[in-house]
């Protein structure tokens, strides 16, 4: 049996990309008989038991800022970072500052135990374009510390502006899961009309959307969300 944890912005019932894929992530661990845990942010502070079995520990943010939840208690808990050393695996899902710092805060006390870390890496940071530069040069130089990224595809290995300058063997592409058995199908009749539903902030792509928008006529689109 394998140990594993979860650094994850949120976790359910909180949900999105992110914790949909922190979700399945371990639904196939405790499919496989493996002991998962979760650390993530929340409203409260808290422990409780996910659909899984698995333990999920949630800290109270302190603010969120910059799609960031930043939580100062969680640097200051030395059981749990000897708790965390007992680990054989630990997913940490980028982005994510506040999880990325401790890690590479704590990288040699989890080193001494042989803990392997995993890079799940989501999407480059768009949000605050200042900000973003100077955290995606920063994730650079402390990359170091995780022995693997995961990512979804071969494009964003290939063309991510952080992804592509780190050594491709410690890159794997690992296509996120989806629940259930939702596919998509082809439909020989489109009525013209597009519906995108989410956050409206920089990284969930809408700009690029609008710009291919411009390419086409005879065809509308309707965006619902805030941000």
């Amino acid at each position: 049996m394998t140990k594993v944890l979860q650094l994850s912005k949120f976790y359910p019932p909180h949900m999105g990309g992110i914790e949909l894929v922190a979700k399945m992530i371990t639904k196939a661990h405790a499919e496989s008989g493996d002991d998962v845990s979760i650390v993530s942010f929340g409203y409260e502070n808290r422990t409780y038991l996910g659909n899984f079995g698995e333990t999920v520990e949630e800290y109270k943010m302190d603010f969120f800022r910059f799609s960031t939840p930043f939580v100062a208690r969680f640097f200051w808990l030395p059981r749990s970072i000897l708790q965390y050393k007992s680990y054989d695996r630990v997913y940490v899902h980028l982005h994510n500052p506040t999880m990325h710092l401790w890690t590479f805060l704590f990288y040699f006390y989890l080193r001494e135990s042989g803990v392997k870390i995993i890079g799940v890496y989501h999407s480059d940071l768009m949000t605050q374009k200042i900000f973003g530069k100077i955290y995606e040069l920063i994730f650079f130089w402390t990359s170091f510390v995780f022995d693997e990224f995961m990512v979804s595809s071969d494009k964003l290995r290939d063309h991510s502006s952080v992804v592509k300058y780190i050594e491709k063997e410690k890159v794997r592409v690992n296509p996120f899961p989806v629940e259930g058995s939702e596919y998509f199908s082809l439909k020989q009749k489109f009525s013209g009309n597009l519906l995108a539903i989410g956050r409206n902030v920089p990284y969930k792509g809408f700009e690029f959307l609008l710009e291919a928008m411009e390419r086409v006529s005879g065809v509308r689109l309707k965006l619902i969300g805030t941000g």
